[in-house]
Order: structure tokens, then C-alpha cells, then sequence
């Protein structure tokens, strides 16, 4: 992904965390599994707000952990902020995919 604009993605999620943020290092490793298992289908990256000031701000990232949904580089409204389970975040990614051609996630 770091490659790629993320910005020129129909859809990508983002997962927004900081170094040493507890509740970031938690859910980390549930997102990864879950953004592995979509990855044919929706395109996932991790930006630390350190590193990416402008555009956590730019998008308004208040909480860490946050999920985020942009498409062609706009926020969608819908947000995953703070610690999360493995189902509210497979949830998430069946919300990003609504529209889309899917079959990914159900399994």
C-alpha cells in the first residue's frame, strides 16, 4: 500500500493508531486478521497520527484506535473508534462492502 495513493482507492480502510497507545496495540492484531481476510476485495492500511499529523487531522481522527472507511479520499461517515472486538471490526468491514462485489468475510 505505501505505493499507492490512498486517496485514488474507490474504497480503502484505514486504521488509525499511535505508538504506545494500549488500546491501539490490542486491536491491532484482531484488524490485521480481519483486513488479511477482505484483502481481495477492499484494500486496508495502518497510519500512525504521528507520522500522518495533517491528515488525522484533515479527517478528524479524535480517538485511537479508529477504523475509517475513505472513499476516493473522503471519509465516510461510518466509524470504528476505540478498543474493538473481532466481530465489531468484521462488522465494520461487511458495512465497507455493502455495494460491492464481495463473497469475502461471510466464511
Amino acid at each position: 500500500m505505501s505505493n499507492v495513493k490512498l486517496i485514488e482507492l474507490p474504497l480503502v480502510v484505514i486504521f488509525w493508531s499511535q505508538e504506545g497507545c494500549p488500546h491501539c496495540e490490542t486491536t491491532r492484531p484482531r484488524w490485521e486478521e480481519i483486513a488479511q481476510q477482505w484483502s481481495s476485495c477492499i484494500p486496508s492500511a495502518r497510519l500512525r497520527v504521528e507520522e500522518y499529523e495533517e491528515a488525522a487531522t484533515t479527517y478528524h481522527v479524535r480517538s485511537l484506535p479508529t477504523l475509517m472507511i475513505l472513499r476516493f479520499g473522503r471519509a465516510s461517515w461510518r466509524k470504528l473508534e476505540g478498543e474493538a472486538t473481532s466481530e465489531e471490526i468484521q462488522r465494520f468491514y461487511e458495512a465497507a462492502a455493502v455495494g460491492m462485489d464481495c463473497a469475502i468475510g461471510a466464511n
